[in-house]
């Protein structure tokens, strides 16, 4: 999958959809998003009611978009070594813990959204080790934006300033259904393997016109603490296994 970095779209400004033209998705396979691109079966999916599968592999993402309107992010090519190394952490469906909290109320504190999320993500649910703003321990992962993060081959953030002008996200059923999302920014949790955990994100129901390179350097120092306590914790139970 030589393409996978080069053709993850744009981390800084919405994509549009671009008329009778042909775009390739995050594994350069082409997808048409013109006219060819029927419109989608479901205006408004109903997480509640409706079971999304999974996308496994480049060739489901139109029938999935088509029926569902929406783009979800396939898995990685690292999938299964990188939940491994989630795995290894052993800190999926622990306890809240003060210094995860702190970090993400520091977050919300400097850049003011309504929601911050510290995402880890399993096989197929994005699972809180923290959050502000939200109330939920979890949410699916196939309807999730932070998936889109574990696609970004770097620790730069990935960025939706408006998710009603960006066609992969508009009918999302978290963008048309609570928590009405219309901002994502949300930079990798990444081992030093070069493995997406998870994403720390910021949330908000307010578009934006810009993500400043400074905001972006910010929001990866905070990643990067977070990668430190997430290290200091596996080191910790670990020591208490043995």
């Amino acid at each position: 999958m030589p393409h996978l970095k080069s053709s993850i779209p744009p981390a800084s400004a919405p994509l549009p959809r671009r008329p009778e033209a042909e775009a390739e998705d995050y594994f350069g396979a082409n997808v048409p998003i013109g006219p060819e691109i029927k419109e989608p079966a479901v205006t408004v999916p109903v997480p509640e009611t409706t079971a999304f599968p999974l996308i496994h592999h480049p060739h489901q993402l139109r029938p999935f978009y088509e029926k569902y309107g929406f783009l979800p992010a396939p898995m990685p090519p690292r999938e299964a070594e990188r939940r491994k190394a989630l795995y290894n952490f052993n800190i999926l469906h622990t306890a809240a813990d003060l210094n995860f909290d702190r970090i993400v109320h520091m977050v919300k504190l400097v850049f003011n959204t309504r929601m911050v999320f510290l995402s880890l993500i399993d096989s197929d649910a994005q699972w809180y080790k923290s959050q502000t703003g939200f109330g939920g321990s979890h949410s699916p992962r196939v309807t999730g934006f932070c998936g889109h993060t574990l696609l970004v081959d770097s620790d730069e953030p990935f960025v939706v300033l408006d998710t009603h002008l960006d066609w992969r996200f508009a009918r999302n059923p978290h963008v048309v259904g609570e928590p009405w999302i219309r901002f994502y920014a949300g930079t990798p949790l990444r081992t030093s393997d070069g493995l997406n955990l998870g994403s720390l994100c910021l949330v908000d129901d307010k578009p934006r016109t810009e993500f400043t390179p400074r905001s972006r350097h910010i929001l990866k120092e905070f990643a990067a603490i977070v990668m430190r306590e997430m290290e200091l914790w596996r080191d910790k139970v670990s020591s208490t296994k043995s």
